[in-house]
């Protein structure tokens, strides 16, 4: 495996999916929440804060991490150290002639669109905010499902392509949703304990409830379309047990279950009773935990797109198996 390249794909893809979770929980989470319980301005202004922080945070780490990846990619395809892509022009001829090359270039444009949509969410006329929320959500989403096309579904041709990376799309749309808004939901929480006497469990209670009701469409979603993507790339049990892409893939399954077990405890116990401080630690530590889980998955799925999908190396291996 390249660890390098595996290194990039991971912080890149955590950074795109944090940027939209961000966003997407500012839109349709905190201000929703912070409008139903009416907040103290200061909690509001802290909560708008910390969300607009993280977001900013996460899109530059995007930045950042993207022309590394384009080099990296370059020098694998061209057979070339990253070093030697751009002194050779390969950096530029992989941007511009491979599918790899036009997604980021694409997907540049709608991170400056998107930092454009962010910066207006500083403005104090109502009506401007709503429309940079809105269009903020969209681009972010746009960014992060535009991933689609740098993996094996984007290179697949015929139906059976272009229905796998639709899948794709609304995977990466579900995990930016979920995991992505695990740690604004802890932010929120925590300028909830702060204010617990001024509408702070209120804030808490809308959060939660509404990030939930977010957390089991995006659960869902990610069951659906991760048990069709595994079956169009693996094919087979064996294949599970057999291969590197199979096995990574079981480690996958394996962190997801665990996440999927502590959102149900937070769902299910702590969700309902978040009128006390304590309660709200609870849930802000199971959130940040969920984090810290959900990167893990984050940095197998780095590794899971530089090597060969399972029904593929299956498919190599079966002649040499006779």
């Amino acid at each position: 495996m390249d660890e390098g390249l595996i290194g990039i794909r991971a912080v890149h893809f955590a950074a795109t999916a944090m940027t939209a979770g961000a966003v997407v929980f500012g839109t349709l989470v905190a201000e929703p929440a912070l409008r139903t319980v009416e907040a103290a301005p200061a909690t509001a202004t802290a909560v708008r804060a910390r969300l607009a922080c993280v977001a900013w945070i996460a899109l530059a780490l995007a930045a950042l991490s993207g022309p590394p990846w384009l080099m990296v990619v370059a020098g694998r395809i061209l057979g070339q150290g990253p070093g030697d892509t751009l002194s050779t022009g390969a950096a530029w001829t992989v941007l511009a002639e491979t599918q790899f090359g036009h997604t980021m270039t694409v997907r540049l444009g709608v991170a400056l669109a998107l930092a454009v949509a962010m910066a207006a969410l500083a403005a104090t006329d109502g009506t401007i905010r709503a429309i940079a929320a809105l269009a903020g959500a969209l681009l972010a989403a746009a960014l992060l499902g535009a991933l689609a096309w740098t993996g094996h579904s984007g290179a697949r041709p015929g139906a059976v392509g272009d229905f796998q990376l639709v899948c794709d799309i609304l995977h990466l749309l579900a995990a930016g949703a979920w995991v992505g808004g695990l740690l604004p939901l802890a932010l929120v929480l925590s300028s909830a304990r702060r204010s617990m006497d001024r509408g702070g469990a209120g804030l808490a209670a809308a959060a939660a409830h509404r990030f939930s009701t977010l957390g089991m469409v995006a659960v869902a979603t990610l069951t659906v379309t991760g048990i069709v993507n595994t079956w169009i790339l693996v094919g087979s049990v064996s294949a599970l047990v057999e291969t590197d892409y199979g096995r990574l893939l079981t480690a996958k399954v394996m962190l997801f279950a665990i996440m999927l077990s502590v959102a149900a405890i937070n769902r299910l116990r702590l969700v309902p009773r978040l009128d006390a401080a304590e309660t709200v630690r609870r849930l802000q530590r199971n959130s940040l935990m969920e984090v810290a889980l959900g990167l893990a998955v984050i940095a197998i799925v780095g590794a899971l797109g530089t090597i060969e999908p399972a029904v593929h190396e299956m498919m190599m291996e079966g002649p040499h198996m006779h």
